[in-house]
């Protein structure tokens, strides 16, 4: 089977991006908005001889990812029949596209479960190991919202449920913080300010999408907002270089770096060099998403600048938390 990568999602708050659909005519139809889970990218792939399971960057391999053991099974039970349903449609592979989340629920009520992986810290959803589907990619094009969630039912996976249909515009309007509703939708009793971390807006207005033609964007609470003002003075670089690297330090936050943090399963006191990776990784994809080229036409002075700037911003960060880190309390 061949992976393919799953495009990363742009964020409600860059103008730019916005602007850039309502030209290109891709805000019009009907939208739908979902809760985002704060988990690990996870997906489950099938071509009617094998199934396997990615991340974000290609299939797993044993022990390069969280244990997913306790969940795999039942996965792909569910995704073989989901393959079933649609190779007679004449698809000839499946990967359906979720989260792992959970692992972790300080509720009074329930019972810790020490033999899986914690996910996430800060929202709480399950204190055992959970996968929530959110899209499925039939060959080469992913099936709308409404199709996606009557297969997911059909089947039996838990799934991302729609909170709001509507225009492109209300949905931009709706609400980004509220309690998460996935205890509830998991039979488990509610906990005090357990904010969830955003919401999800999705184009929904045809059966089968191509990667261009459909709309996925993120609108992050507050809370876990990834970014923050930054604005700087560099004596020795233009007002645009200025701009481009307030804009790159912007990216480096904590909320930024526990998402890091979540996609990898073991955090030890070796792990500086990873973390570094993986967040200015992060950082520079965020910032690309926007100002690639602006970036791109700066000096090689300037590009070099901000490279340096950027990477002594990530150092400081992950140096001023890891001890916490390294004790999973970050």
């Amino acid at each position: 089977m061949e992976f393919k990568h799953y495009k990363s999602i742009q964020n409600t708050s860059s103008q730019k991006y916005i602007n850039k659909l309502v030209t290109q005519r891709r805000t019009s139809g009907s939208f739908i908005v979902q809760e985002k889970i704060h988990g690990a990218n996870f997906s489950l792939w099938c071509d009617g001889k094998e199934v396997k399971y990615g991340r974000r960057k290609g299939f797993t391999e044993k022990g390069d990812f969280y244990d997913y053991s306790a969940i795999q099974q039942d996965c792909q039970e569910k995704v073989t029949r989901l393959y079933n349903i649609l190779q007679e449609k004449g698809i000839t592979q499946v990967a359906v596209f979720g989260e792992l989340f959970g692992g972790f629920y300080p509720h009074p009520s329930t019972t810790e479960d020490k033999e899986v992986p914690i996910i996430q810290q800060k929202i709480y959803y399950s204190p055992h190991l959970q996968f929530c589907a959110f899209d499925i990619l039939a060959d080469e094009q992913f099936i709308s919202v409404r199709e996606s969630n009557k297969l997911f039912a059909e089947v039996g996976f838990f799934y991302a449920k729609t909170l709001f249909s509507g225009s492109f515009e209300e949905c931009m309007k709706y609400p980004n913080f509220f309690p998460t509703t996935i205890p509830a939708s998991l039979g488990l009793p509610e906990m005090e300010d357990n904010i969830c971390e955003g919401v999800i807006i999705r184009s929904d207005d045809r059966s089968f999408f191509s990667t261009f033609q459909r709309v996925v964007l993120k609108n992050k609470n507050e809370r876990w907002e990834e970014k923050k003002i930054v604005k700087v003075d560099e004596v020795d670089l233009s007002e645009e270089a200025n701009t481009l690297l307030g804009e790159l330090l912007s990216c480096v936050t904590a909320n930024r770096l526990r998402n890091v943090i979540s996609k990898i399963e073991q955090i030890s006191e070796n792990s500086f060099g990873t973390l570094m990776k993986e967040l200015s990784r992060d950082v520079w994809d965020e910032f690309n998403k926007t100002y690639q080229l602006d970036f791109e036409k700066l000096d090689k002075f300037s590009q070099k600048k901000l490279r340096k700037q950027t990477n002594t911003a990530c150092a400081a960060l992950i140096t001023e938390n890891f001890t916490d880190i390294v004790a999973n309390k970050f």
